[in-house]
């Protein structure tokens, strides 16, 4: 199949376009996912107060993105800054206030919110399609683009004022243009590589994985061609690479931080740590703690000489863009606490080393899983086809081409380093592998396709079109998605919840259903931040399990999240052997009670 430039450009620009519809008219109907709320309003303080105070376990990068359609906006949007919960850095009721009671509609400021995150998914598709044009041709480009923009759970996420989208892409961006450096040390491919490093870092504290991840790639690269190279020289061309990559990274991250220059003690966390100490020490509860916060609170004890020393830089030192320090800290200090998270009917406070492989498999389009195996399966079979033909490891690991090293360890790293999070609050946390996965998946179907076999070519071809149809009959619920393996969005609940399949995001829904089916009210157990008041959803509280008196006591329209129907106290399991009367949007069950 022979395709001129120009037709290129008209199909990528043509699936580009798709994919934007696709985001912005299934965004248009639903309510604000949980964190939206708070990364909004967060993105918005930074811009007209310069103050980071809220949301500090992100970067403030795609917040700040995220929050610039509204400067532009005619109507004053600042009356949130006058309240109680803006003097007391209360986020959550914060969020609540910008977005419920002000001077133009929630549903239009989330939109605005979410637009740049929808911008920056069609960046990422053109990279998917560029880097796997320049790789394997332009026909296998288009493939590999295919897949990205109708994958749900790309489009989920590129709809939402969340962190993981961006990241994903200025995180992919980085790694292209490293792998360009490396393949040509051209200086502007090194400063495009920089600069996407310092966006990715400004955007999730994980990108700061890329510290250790780029020197490891550089030297992978390095060892397959070592006696090509002059070590001497080698040494000062990496001091030369990664200053310049950390010191654009350092650059950005005070830039976009105004330039802030702060004690650590004037930060809240600061604060608030030295307060807790105190409190410790006070009350001698000193040995009721964990072995490593009895060693911090013995280290940094102010009648301690280190604790000293310590306090001493803490009131003295001015140290730039330090809300980034503080930010990435209580990230750690998060995931050192744990966080309550579901899998397949089960509730842990630090998660399951196999949660992101149970999510993976569960929420990763079949022909994705398909393409990815096969691809495994002929790699594997290609080495032990050399090896049968006596060829050394040493051997068949020189004949590694370049880009296969910047495909594949990156997103295998990744994902292994995510065994071990405590915070296992969705897939994704793990959304970053999938853009290496559609560029090796393009190739995969290729070969399928230019297979001799007519059986294979109608399998591969088979492949594409089931993905694509999958994907149009999620819509517009692409946050539910499950594949068709483990049941699909309705069997999802009792594998995954939380940002899997229900975020908060259907009260629209909801709406809209109440209305059709003229409904007045309903008794209802909602898990989100969207106002039901300010959609007009009369609601009465549902009975739990301590109330609860039988069906016939109820008579209303019930109206349950999944996340509370399966929630860890099972207060309303009375529920769940009952078959729901409707799904909306597969995150809340609609149950017809009336007498």
């Amino acid at each position: 199949m022979n395709l001129s430039k120009r037709g290129v450009s008209t199909i990528v620009a043509l699936l580009l376009v798709i994919m934007l519809l696709l985001e912005v008219s299934s965004s248009v109907q639903e309510s604000q996912t949980i964190d939206e709320g708070i990364h909004l309003s967060a993105g918005y303080s930074y811009l007209v107060k310069n103050d980071f105070r809220l949301n500090k376990e992100h970067p403030p990068l795609l917040k700040t993105l995220s929050a610039i359609p509204l400067l532009f906006i005619d109507e004053d949007l600042n009356s949130s800054f006058n309240s109680i919960y803006w003097d007391n850095s209360d986020q959550w009721e914060f969020a609540k206030d910008f977005l419920y009671n002000n001077t133009i509609s929630a549903d239009k400021l989330l939109l605005l919110g979410r637009i740049p995150i929808m911008l920056l998914s069609l960046l990422l598709g053109l990279f998917v399609f560029r880097w796997s044009k320049e790789l394997f041709g332009p026909y296998i480009g288009i493939i590999s683009l295919t897949l990205f923009i109708f994958s749900p759970n790309i489009i989920a996420h590129a709809r939402y004022v969340t962190t993981d989208l961006g990241f994903t892409a200025f995180f992919f961006i980085t790694i292209y243009y490293f792998y360009k450096y490396l393949k040509e040390p051209l200086a502007k491919f090194l400063l495009l590589t920089g600069l996407f490093f310092a966006l990715t870092i400004s955007s999730k504290f994980s990108g700061l994985f890329l510290v250790p991840l780029l020197p490891l790639l550089y030297f992978i690269s390095l060892s397959k061609n070592l006696h090509k190279h002059n070590l001497k020289n080698n040494f000062k061309k990496i001091i030369k690479t990664f200053s310049t990559i950390l010191g654009i990274g350092l650059m950005v991250i005070i830039v976009i931080y105004g330039f802030e220059f702060k004690k650590p003690i004037e930060d809240s966390l600061v604060q608030n740590l030295y307060q807790k100490q105190e409190n410790i020490i006070k009350s001698n509860s000193l040995g009721d703690q964990d072995d490593i916060i009895q060693k911090i609170i013995s280290i940094t004890n102010t009648n301690t000489k280190s604790g000293e020393l310590i306090k001493n830089f803490a009131d003295n030192t001015r140290l730039p863009a330090f809300s980034y320090i503080s930010g990435f800290f209580k990230l750690v200090g998060h995931n050192y606490g744990g966080h309550t998270s579901y899998l397949l009917g089960e509730y842990s406070e630090f998660g399951w080393w196999y949660y992101f492989p149970v999510a993976f498999l569960a929420k990763t389009p079949v022909s994705i899983l398909w393409l990815l195996f096969t691809g495994i399966i002929l790699v594997i079979w290609q080495t032990i086809k050399q090896l049968r033909e006596k060829k050394s490891i040493k051997y068949i690991i020189s004949k590694v081409q370049l880009h296969w090293i910047f495909l594949v360890i990156p997103p295998l790293l990744y994902f292994l380093l995510s065994l071990t999070s405590n915070l296992n609050l969705g897939l994704r946390y793990i959304l970053v592998i999938y853009p290496f996965i559609f560029v090796i998946s393009g190739l995969v179907f290729r070969k399928g396709i230019k297979n001799n076999k007519i059986a294979v070519k109608l399998l591969t071809t088979t492949l594409l079109i089931f993905y694509v149809t999958s994907s149009l009959l999620i819509y517009p619920h692409y946050l539910a998605y499950f594949n068709e393996v483990v049941g699909g969005p309705d069997n999802g609940p009792k594998i995954l919840t939380d940002s899997n399949i229900d975020w908060g995001q259907d009260v629209k829904k909801l709406k809209k259903y109440l209305i059709k089916d003229n409904i007045e009210f309903v008794c209802m157990s909602y898990f989100g931040q969207a106002n039901l008041e300010y959609y007009k959803i009369d609601y009465r509280y549902l009975p739990d399990n301590n109330n609860y008196q039988g069906l016939e006591k109820i008579n209303c329209v019930v109206a349950i999240s999944v996340t509370s129907l399966w929630s860890q106290e099972g207060e309303f399991s009375w529920l769940r052997e009952l078959n729901p009367d409707k799904k909306i949007g597969y995150s809340i069950y609609i149950y017809d009670l009336r007498n």
